[in-house]
Parts: structure tokens; C-alpha cells; sequence
């Protein structure tokens, strides 16, 4: 349940139960969990305080994203969701008056990439070309981790989400007694599940329950089809929604089921190479036919080559952090060949281990 971000959450269906049921120990854990995101969670909206008092008075419009905007206005209590991080969104003209602002309340990068650093790699060239938000600032006083975003997601992810509609259809909240903006449940529903998808729904079961969290709230099915139809994201929303609504029986139109569902040839392929039930939630993402699996949730060919040729091809800064390497004339091809080398290795790996299996199955 802790690895999984549901910890406390258990804690709080479990504790009021009686006649020993749940064995003290067990409770006991989770309690601690519990009241352990709690402090940690107090500490993140202390600092997110001094971060929009900051951002305000240097006219800085941010929206909060993921938990900074969940574990307030999805959940009765900021306890019952972990974060690890605080999720901002601003506009990406305002990304050098963001980093002033940001290093004077005592933020720095991250203490992992100071090595990288060290070895005179392009980092803040390789965040920019390959993440939606700008390396991770680090503040020791709290151990706040903080992730600046100018958009959703970027031109090297599987899926790509349009920002200039966002910040129109953003909502006013009130967090931590401070006025801010969060997305619409529309937005916030159709970028969970991208996120969910673009980690091959191994997500979590922390980001599944966010998912269920947000159907409660008045969703507007009709919109959550169109965002996904115009921003060409209709596959990877529609197993998202599948899955959650396997874990938790969340009801959603069939309209919006049946304008989102992917082509019978796409269904096909998609569980021949996964298998589309709750097992999926706790597998390893990362063991399994990633690369496959991302080419067939995105939905137009186009972008499928797009995605392909910069998975084959990334741009050298990106290769530079990877690899850990500068990349010159001398060592470019070679460092290019293994990288075309992994990615065969790793397509290709996993349906050959899954046609054994079944044909093993078939001749007992």
C-alpha cells in the first residue's frame, strides 16, 4: 500500500474497525504513514504559501498541478495523498523570471544532477528538449522538491497536450489561503490519464485513485471526448479509463466510451502485447514492450513516426545526459548504434518471451 501511495488512505478505512479484524501492528504502520504525509504534506503547502505570496507579487500566473491541486480539493484531508514534489505550471515567456524568483527563496537544482553538472553536460538543454518543465529545484530548509512546467508534456513524449486552451479553461481555487488556479476536471482528467498512460499504466495506484476522485467531481464527459479527439489522445485515455474503471467501477458514459474507443485492428494488437485487466496496475513498466506499447497508443501514424524517429535519433544533448558522455565527431556513431541496438533488443525481447509462453501453454 506505501509503495503504491495508498497507505494512508487504507489507514483511514481501516482504523475505526472493530473486533480485531485488522491486527494492531498493521494498523499501527499505517497510522505512522498516515501522519508521516500529513507533517510532510503541511511542510509542502507552508512552502507552496511563500512560492504564490512570491510568484503574485512579480506577476507570475501559475497553475498547480498533480497533488499541489489534489490532495486539497480532491480529498477531505491533505494527509490522505502523498506527494513528492510540488507541480506548478506557468507560462513559458515568464521561465527567466520564474528562475530569479525561485532561486531567491532559496531553491537550487537538484543535488542528483549536480554530477552531471560537474562533467559540463548540457542539463538545462536536455530538460528543455525533452521534459515539459524545467530541471528539479531542490530546497534543503523542508526538503522541498519543486518542478517548474511551461507545458504538459514535450515534443520527445508519446502524447502531446495543447497548452494555449488551458490556462481559458482553468478554475479559480482557494489553497492553503492563498488565490490560485487549477485545472479544469476536464483537463486535469484527460492529463492523469496521459500520465498514467505514458508510464504504461503502471502508474500506480495513487494516480488511479486521483482518476476515481475526479469523476466524482461534475466532469463534463462530452468535453473530456473532445479535449482527447482534438489533441489526438483518444487511445491512451480510453485504456486509462479502462483500467481505472476496472480497479474501481467508475461509470463513464458510453458515449464518451465509444468516441474514444480505438480500432478493432489497435485492440487487437494492444492485448497481444499486454494483458488488459488489473495485473497491469502493479506491473514493471519498465520490463515489459515499452516502446511497442507507447507506438500504439499514440493515435495518428504521423506522430508515430515522429515519436519512432526521435526514440532512434534523439537529439545529442539528450544522448549526452544518457549516456553520460560528451557527444563529438569521434564518438556520435558509436554512441548512436547503441542506442539503435538497445531499442531492437528492447522491442522486440518481450512479444518473442510472450509467443513462448504461450506456445509452452498450448502443448501441455
Amino acid at each position: 500500500a506505501n509503495k503504491q501511495g495508498v497507505a494512508p488512505l487504507l489507514y483511514q478505512s481501516l482504523k475505526d474497525i472493530k473486533g480485531g479484524l485488522v491486527s494492531a501492528e498493521a494498523l499501527g504502520d499505517l497510522k505512522k504513514i498516515y501522519y508521516a504525509t500529513l507533517a510532510r504534506n503541511i511542510a509542502f503547502y507552508s512552502e507552496l504559501e511563500k512560492i504564490l505570496d512570491s510568484f503574485a507579487r512579480k506577476g507570475i500566473e501559475v497553475i498547480l498541478l498533480k497533488g499541489a491541486a489534489f490532495a486539497t480539493t480532491l480529498y477531505p484531508d491533505i494527509g490522505l495523498r502523498p506527494m513528492k514534489d510540488l507541480d506548478i505550471l506557468i507560462h513559458k515567456s515568464n521561465l527567466e523570471k520564474t528562475k530569479k524568483a525561485v532561486a531567491s527563496l532559496g531553491y537550487s537544482l537538484d543535488p542528483s544532477l549536480l554530477s552531471l553538472i560537474k562533467k559540463d553536460l548540457p542539463v538545462e538543454e536536455y530538460y528543455l528538449l525533452h521534459h515539459p518543465h524545467l530541471p528539479p529545484y531542490y530546497k534543503k530548509k523542508g526538503r522541498i522538491f519543486l518542478e517548474v512546467h511551461w507545458a504538459l508534456t514535450s515534443r520527445t513524449m508519446p502524447f502531446n497536450i495543447e497548452t494555449s486552451g488551458l490556462w481559458e479553461r482553468s478554475v479559480d481555487a482557494e489553497i492553503s489561503g492563498r488565490k490560485t488556479r487549477i485545472l479544469s476536471p476536464e483537463d486535469s482528467l484527460v492529463y492523469m490519464c496521459t500520465h498514467i498512460a505514458r508510464h504504461r499504466f503502471s502508474a500506480g495506484l495513487r494516480e488511479y485513485h486521483d482518476l476515481l476522485m475526479l469523476t466524482r467531481r461534475a466532469v463534463q464527459w462530452n468535453q473530456v471526448a473532445d479535449l482527447a479527439c482534438e489533441n489526438n489522445l483518444k487511445t491512451p485515455v480510453y485504456y486509462a479509463l479502462l483500467y481505472s474503471k476496472q480497479l474501481f467501477k467508475i461509470k463513464i458514459p458510453s458515449e464518451c466510451v465509444n468516441r474514444l474507443k480505438p480500432s478493432p485492428v489497435r485492440e487487437i494488437l494492444f492485448k497481444s502485447l499486454t494483458d488488459i485487466d488489473t495485473s497491469r496496475v502493479f506491473a514493471n513498466s519498465e520490463s515489459d514492450a515499452g516502446l511497442l506499447i507507447d507506438l500504439l497508443l499514440i493515435d495518428r501514424p504521423v506522430d508515430q513516426i515522429r515519436f519512432l524517429v526521435g526514440k532512434i535519433l534523439p537529439p545529442t544533448p539528450w544522448m549526452s545526459i544518457k549516456y553520460r558522455a560528451q557527444m563529438t565527431k569521434a564518438n556520435m556513431v558509436f554512441y548512436y548504434l547503441r542506442r539503435i541496438g538497445y531499442l531492437a533488443v528492447a522491442a522486440l525481447r518481450y512479444p518473442i518471451l510472450r509467443l513462448i509462453k504461450r506456445f509452452s501453454r498450448k502443448r501441455r
